[in-house]
């Protein structure tokens, strides 16, 4: 008691302070012997000075929240989620890197080009590397010591751009994609390199979903083959990925047609609706009939056959 009342000798009379209730132990016994009954004799409250309310709780004023002033009193549930959810709904910072990178390249509608990541005959594993590509977060060899220049032209960095970009990559492997494109009447963008970093057509619009599905399976490709080169310290050899990435969009493009198939097969005698889109049949890389029936392309089907049969 004597310590409390030279506590409060400390402290000038016009300050209003706070009182908080302590507990601890009095009197101690083994824990065998204690009892349910004996609690109150064993544990006492006594009061204990806190300090200055302006200092002992937070003060009303002086809050931000996400660089908005705010009084404590204000702040409810309903306000801290819309706040947090605008900060989670923020635009990607990938989106003014790459147009910092593509000067006088214009992205008026990114939404455009996130919805179309994804295509009908592609898996997310297909995906997830373009994805990472256009997220800028892919892991290429310019952030790995001693594996920093590029694999195929073997001169400069290789860093995310430069695989967009590379004279070497693009006519040894980008350009027979885009050839495959043209064969199968695919529309081509005019700006290539935003194409193969973020699915850009033009200003506004994404590619074709045909498109990006067959660029999402050779991004795929290239990109093992490259890790590959690195793990192994082998040479980069353009005719074994474009090989892989055929024969994977070919078996993906056959996946696709018997699913279709069989999901007309398995209603055919039943109630149940057993017709497809008409729509369905208007696509150029695989055409799929009402009764389920495809045909992929002869372009893609040909050239599988060849180097299946070297």
């Amino acid at each position: 008691m004597a310590v409390l009342q030279e506590t409060c000798k400390t402290f000038t009379p016009t300050q209003e302070y706070t009182m908080e209730k302590t507990t601890f132990i009095t009197n101690v016994k083994e824990e065998h012997e204690m009892q349910s009954s004996d609690a109150h004799e064993y544990y006492k409250e006594i009061p204990r000075i806190i300090g200055p309310i302006s200092t002992s709780y937070p003060l009303d004023k002086g809050w931000i929240i996400h660089k908005t002033k705010c009084n404590l009193g204000e702040i409810n549930i309903n306000k801290m989620t819309k706040k947090s959810g605008k900060i989670r709904d923020a635009p990607p910072t990938c989106q003014i890197a790459w147009q910092k990178r593509f000067r006088g390249i214009r992205f008026k509608k990114w939404n455009n080009l996130w919805r179309a990541s994804s295509t009908f005959f592609t898996t997310k594993r297909d995906e997830n590397t373009w994805l990472k590509l256009t997220y800028r977060n892919l892991y290429t060899g310019a952030r790995i010591p001693g594996h920093t220049h590029c694999k195929a032209c073997k001169i400069a960095e290789e860093t995310q751009l430069h695989l967009v970009e590379c004279q070497t990559i693009t006519q040894q492997y980008w350009d027979f994609f885009f050839d495959l494109a043209k064969q199968i009447e695919i529309p081509i963008p005019t700006h290539r390199p935003s194409f193969l970093a973020t699915r850009r057509f033009d200003e506004t619009e994404a590619a074709n979903e045909e498109l990006i599905g067959i660029f999402t399976i050779a991004h795929r490709c290239l990109y093992a083959e490259f890790v590959k080169c690195r793990i192994d310290n082998k040479s980069f050899s353009s005719t074994n990925t474009i090989n892989r990435a055929m024969r994977l969009i070919h078996s993906r493009l056959k996946a696709y047609g018997k699913a279709c198939k069989d999901f007309c097969n398995e209603r055919h005698y039943t109630n149940r609706k057993n017709k497809l889109p008409k729509i369905l049949s208007e696509r150029n890389i695989i055409k799929v009939q009402p009764n389920g029936q495809y045909k992929i392309h002869e372009a893609i089907t040909s050239y599988t056959y060849f180097i299946n049969n070297q």
